[in-house]
């Protein structure tokens, strides 16, 4: 079994056919098994699974379990992952034909293959192009840390990387089921202590489909305060990978607590929960003060200092 593609499924019925349709029609002569979970969806979307399953019974593995998020879903979808390497697709994107293909034709036993994606808008159907490395190359580990926070084409993302499966099973690498946001982050930097070849390609292979109303698109709702605990619970890791970028890492966590206060404060949830609010503002004070006079570059000084004097400006513009 060369590939093992892991697709959590909740509430998706609308997107799910064509995801699947993706993936059960890749290109190329290898053995390779989507597993898609079922969180405890309550739509339509066992029906779809299941008449893809009768289908193509050979290539998909079914997995139906209470709903936990969306983490436990990958969780339980690695169990059962038999694949020399590891992918993540969200049941609401879809890949490329030539996604598999292109993968063995670049992926020298990396221990992570990352490459590109683009962003498909659901309400214009417009498309955004995110090259992850304009020249596709190998990286180093500490070369590459920083492209995991500061390049937007790289980030914490597990659906635009590709992972060796016995690095995951022999380091006892998962996700914490606690985080509900970015809980992505904290798996992916976890992998990287243990990667040595990583390769970035400029191939274009994935559909990110940014939907109206979804999670990540949403103002504010609590299951984003856990983003925090993801970025915090990676500040270890972080220090054990390049312990002079940490400062730097300061900044991204402090530009999380500005966000997540800004849109706590403008939603209808903020009079219920003015202490959440306070502790995110002190927070933003606390990190600060912690990369601010350190080794960081001068654009994220200048950034923060704006967003931090200035706040309540930029909360009235957020107003408008």
């Amino acid at each position: 079994m060369k590939f093992s593609i892991i697709v959590p499924v909740y509430n998706v019925e609308k997107y799910l056919p064509k995801c699947l349709e993706s993936l059960v029609r890749q290109k190329g002569n290898f053995h390779y098994e989507i597993i898609v979970v079922n969180d405890g969806s309550p739509d339509q979307s066992e029906k779809i699974i299941l008449e893809y399953k009768e289908k193509f019974h050979d290539l998909i593995k079914y997995i139906k379990k209470e709903n936990g998020g969306i983490s436990s879903a990958r969780n339980a979808g690695l169990k059962e992952a038999k694949g020399e390497y590891i992918l993540f697709v969200d049941s609401d994107d879809f890949v490329e034909q030539n996604l598999l293909e292109k993968i063995m034709e670049q992926n020298n036993n990396y221990d992570l293959f990352i490459y590109s994606y683009q962003n498909v808008y659901e309400n214009n159907h417009s498309i955004e192009i995110k090259k992850c490395i304009e020249q596709s190359q190998l990286v180093s580990k500490v070369e590459s840390l920083p492209l995991f926070f500061e390049n937007e084409a790289v980030r914490g993302y597990v659906w635009n990387k590709v992972f060796k499966n016995s690095l995951i099973q022999e380091n006892k690498i998962c996700f914490n089921e606690a985080t509900k946001h970015i809980e992505d982050l904290e798996f992916v930097i976890h992998y990287l202590s243990y990667c040595n070849k990583i390769y970035f390609s400029n191939s274009i292979l994935y559909n990110y489909l940014q939907r109206n109303g979804s999670l990540v698109n949403s103002t504010f709702n609590k299951g984003k305060l856990t983003a925090l605990t993801a970025y915090e619970n990676a500040i270890p890791l972080i220090e054990n990978l390049r312990k002079d970028y940490l400062p730097t890492y300061y900044y991204f966590i402090f530009e999380l607590n500005y966000e997540l206060s800004i849109r706590l404060r403008i939603s209808d949830q903020y009079r219920d929960s003015q202490d959440i609010y306070k502790q995110l503002k002190n927070n933003m004070k606390r990190y600060l003060h912690d990369f601010i006079f350190k080794n960081v570059k001068f654009k994220y000084k200048l950034k923060a200092v704006i967003k931090y004097y200035f706040y309540n400006i930029t909360l009235l513009k957020h107003r408008k």
